[in-house]
């Protein structure tokens, strides 16, 4: 039979095309609340989608109000990126114009997805210790992660600082509170929004190629805290099947009412308010300025409340029990830490410390403090002191930058490290399957660029200096941080996909089982990983000096 030249040509494509020709998806989606027209990224389709009417007006504290469609009729244009949750506009990681408005997700995924595809979904909840922070910040453009390893990435936002946890003793009521123009508020707005994020991705998931059975939520920093509190919230548990904490301060417990109504009780003073319609008729600039100000000064007088992040999930009704308040999980959780978290926050308190000092120097005002009071400063009642007295804590002073050196060591152990294993080993004892692990590589972040200690080494990797490693957004990447982050991305994936971050081609990585088999993961500076069964165990083990010398700060703080 004889076939025309351009019919041959074709057959021979064809034939060696394979089974399937992938064409990129339409740019335009319908969903159960209408159409919906995303932008091309990067080999992937980006969709700022509405989670929630605006929290304006009379929705300002309410709890967060579901939408019932995208647009009155056509379709919803979602190629914009949103305005970031309000805050000030100079945090270097990068915001767009601060809005009320602001509750979205931006939705990432494969562009030759169908829309039966069932890929695993991950959702990114973003720090910023609860008042900065937005799913725009440098590093966090999902599209290069979606295309590469098939799979959808959600990054949601969440209102901030007093627009998502205002409250005091005479406006809470967690039954009835919460309702739009409503005189009391039901506490937890931000937490509620996040839960309002995840409701809404389970109902339009399989409209963008998703499986609304394989959600895995990572959060970073406060965002960890945020993921921490789903885990045992009633109102998430049919939401997602996974957990990844990423740099989560586990020192800290949940807030108490009594926390927040210290916070919400002093703004209200400064608002000038006694009820929710005074402080919902103050501008959103009169309302950051109190935000702001009880941020600083309400830890100071209160110990029991975090200077880190006085804002965060409060137990109550709503979240009736933590991980550290005997709540339970089932759900697979992966924990993870950077080799120097607290280098950040030594950086920016204090300037390099001398050979033959064991003063630290404040850069606010040149003013010099003791090591022990410099402790105190994040360990308060008593804990700096005792801190410093301890063998792998105390400094001489000996050599250039060593006492600034060992209060990030302390700062590291306390904060993140020891009390991340000490979660670990608590959810692992319990049955819940948990993977542990270390990067001791990173990509210095924007928000570090300027900090001398975060600088001063490239081994130095402090808090946030993994994030351009998850999302694979290095900018001119070495080939180790290329070969980290491309580990990174596979085990983030299996772990979507299956509920074990093993993936092919790298070292099995076995759970934890007890404080003698961590078995960490270390993601090493030259871009391979190994595994570790103990990791400073004389600080961070059972009954050695964290959680029992040196108490957590849930141990002295978290009630109901």
């Amino acid at each position: 039979m004889f076939l025309p030249p351009f019919l041959l040509l074709l057959t021979a494509l064809l034939a060696h095309a394979g089974p399937v020709l992938h064409r990129d998806a339409p740019l335009t989606v319908s969903t159960p609340l209408g159409d919906i027209a995303g932008a091309a990224a990067d080999g992937a389709q980006r969709f700022t989608i509405p989670f929630a009417q605006p929290p304006v007006d009379a929705l300002r504290f309410a709890n967060p109000q579901p939408i019932t469609a995208f647009a009155a009729s056509g379709t919803y244009d979602g190629t914009f990126k949103p305005a970031g949750c309000y805050q000030y506009d100079d945090d270097p990681r990068g915001v767009q114009e601060p809005s009320e408005d602001c509750l979205y997700s931006q939705l990432y995924r494969p562009a030759t997805v169908s829309s039966g595809a069932k890929l695993p979904i991950l959702v990114w909840v973003h720090g910023g210790s609860g008042v900065a922070g937005s799913s725009t910040a440098s590093g966090l453009d999902a599209s290069g992660f979606a295309s590469r390893n098939n799979v959808i990435v959600v990054v949601l936002q969440y209102r901030l600082g007093l627009f998502g946890w205002l409250q005091s003793n005479t406006t809470l009521d967690e039954a009835a509170g919460g309702a739009p123009g409503g005189d009391k508020v039901a506490g937890n707005m931000a937490l509620r929004d996040v839960v309002a994020a995840l409701t809404q991705l389970r109902a339009l998931a399989a409209s963008f190629g998703g499986d609304a059975g394989s959600v895995t939520v990572m959060g970073q920093s406060s965002g960890a805290q945020m993921v921490r509190a789903l885990l045992t919230l009633p109102a998430a548990q049919p939401l997602f099947q996974r957990a990844v904490l990423v740099s989560d301060t586990a020192y800290y417990g949940m807030a108490t009412q009594t926390d927040h109504n210290a916070l919400g009780g002093g703004a209200m003073a400064l608002l000038g308010c006694t009820d929710i319609a005074c402080a919902r008729g103050k501008t959103k600039s009169e309302i950051l300025a109190a935000s702001t100000e009880v941020f600083s000064t309400v830890p100071q007088a209160n110990p029991a409340v975090s200077g880190g992040t006085p804002w965060r999930p409060m137990l109550g009704d709503y979240f009736p029990s933590s991980i550290t308040s005997g709540g339970k999980t089932s759900k697979a959780v992966l924990i993870s830490t950077v080799a120097n978290e607290a280098g950040a926050t030594a950086g920016a308190l204090f300037l390099p410390s001398h050979a033959g000092s064991t003063i630290l120097t404040l850069r606010q005002g040149n003013y010099p403090v003791p090591y022990s009071v410099a402790l105190g400063l994040i360990f308060n009642a008593g804990r700096g002191d005792a801190l410093s007295l301890l063998a792998p804590y105390a400094t001489n002073g000996t050599t250039e930058d060593e006492t600034r050196s060992q209060f990030e060591l302390g700062g590291t152990d306390g904060l993140w490290r020891c009390s991340s294993q000490r979660n670990a080993r608590a959810l692992a004892s319990a049955g819940t399957p948990v993977w542990l692990a270390q990067h001791d590589v990173g990509a210095r972040y924007i928000s570090n660029a300027d900090n001398d200690y975060c600088t001063k080494s490239d081994s130095h990797v402090c808090h946030e200096d993994d994030i351009y490693l998850i999302f694979g957004t290095t900018p001119s990447p070495t080939s180790a941080q290329q070969a980290a982050s491309t580990q990174m991305q596979s085990r983030l994936t299996a772990f979507a996909r299956t509920g074990s971050p093993n993936a092919a081609g790298y070292a099995t990585w076995s759970r934890v089982t007890s404080a003698s088999r961590l078995n960490m993961l270390h993601y090493a500076s030259s871009g391979d990983s190994s595994l570790v069964d103990v990791q400073h165990a004389a600080q961070c083990a059972p009954r050695s000096m964290w959680g029992s010398k040196i108490k957590y700060d849930w141990q002295m703080y978290e009630t109901k």
